[in-house]
């Protein structure tokens, strides 16, 4: 089976990002909201099985890697 993997970005428990993004896109606008000062970031992981239904969500631990 395939898993399809993309990320979305949290700051304060708000969700920043209008769809989900690749891992690059991901860590680069939780980047920019770090260096405005934000604490609060996380980044969050979606799996996907090949018929769209979501599989699996976590919070990607800092440093931010895959």
């Amino acid at each position: 089976m395939n898993v399809l993997v993309k990320y979305t970005v949290f700051i304060g428990g708000t969700e920043v990002n209008d769809y989900f993004l690749e891992h690059e896109e991901a860590m680069k606008l939780a980047d920019s909201y770090e260096k405005k000062g934000y604490t609060d970031v996380i980044v969050e992981c979606i799996e996907y099985n090949e018929n769209g239904k979501e599989e699996f969500r976590d919070w990607l631990p800092r440093p931010y890697e895959i």
